[in-house]
């Protein structure tokens, strides 16, 4: 598949919000929720793995600071899945080798997942959740297979089944968001020209969760809605902060949490 070049100059149009802007409300929003999940929920309330349904319930049963932080981070974690998906999206159009970009993202993920297990639930190794990395994983291996199989096949039935069985896998593997992230990611690859078209099934998709996971998806439509238009400014320019700075911030955070974490339960 062709890639695109990025353009060294923004778009005539209004578009304010760069990739720099987008990860750095993501790392953001992603770092509040971690504290959230370790020192709050798993530390200072001795919850794990609980849904967002059940930490709502939590807190009207027990009043308290900590709880309400808690639910509030956990609340903003549900902004920014589709931000990950979308520059998932865009380095996946991007790039100029996009098995490197693959096996970067596989390197990641698998740093990742001790610290981030010893993050979430104080283990060193926890099938009770995966890192949203395997969600995006998922997604953008499924893609490339998919269009492998469409373009011999010259048929959009394989993308139609990668779609749903990447979804399904990331469901059954428990990766982090990733009935949102999956098919987000396959929505913004094949509707980027038509963004408005894109939104609608994208929202449409996280209503149909609602239906089948409670009140996790809820919050998952909200941040959806908000985090697309936010999107429509978004300015495809060279980011100024380089990659390999995402790259190293998102394990270390945890590294520092993991240790905070083990340290406070001493």
């Amino acid at each position: 598949m062709a890639k695109k070049q990025l353009p060294s100059q923004p778009k005539a149009r209004f578009r304010p919000v760069t990739s720099d802007t987008c990860k750095l409300l993501a790392f953001m929003f992603l770092v509040l929720y971690s504290i959230g999940a370790s020192l709050m929920e798993r530390n200072m309330l001795h919850l794990s793995h609980v849904t967002s349904q059940e930490l709502a319930a939590t807190m009207l049963e027990t009043s308290g600071i900590v709880v309400a932080l808690s639910f509030i981070f956990r609340t903003l974690a549900h902004i920014i899945w589709p931000i990950y998906a979308f520059l998932a999206v865009q380095g996946f159009l991007y790039t100029t080798n996009l098995k490197n970009y693959l096996l970067r993202l596989t390197a990641l993920a698998l740093v990742s997942e001790i610290p981030f297990d010893l993050t979430m639930s104080g283990k060193w190794f926890d099938l009770g959740i995966q890192s949203g990395l395997f969600s995006i994983l998922l997604g953008l291996v499924g893609l490339e297979i998919a269009e492998v199989l469409a373009e011999k096949s010259r048929s959009n039935a394989p993308r139609f089944a990668m779609a749903v069985g990447c979804t399904l896998w990331a469901y059954l593997l428990d990766a982090q968001m990733g009935v949102f992230v999956v098919p987000a990611i396959f929505l913004f690859f094949y509707l980027e020209e038509h963004e408005i078209f894109r939104d609608l099934a994208i929202i449409a998709v996280c209503a149909l969760m609602v239906v089948l996971t409670g009140l996790d998806a809820i919050f998952a439509v909200i941040g959806a809605s908000l985090v697309l238009l936010l999107l429509h400014w978004y300015n495809d320019r060279l980011p100024m902060i380089s990659k390999w700075f995402w790259y190293i911030a998102y394990p270390v955070h945890l590294i520092i949490l993991a240790v905070i974490s083990m340290w406070v339960m001493v």
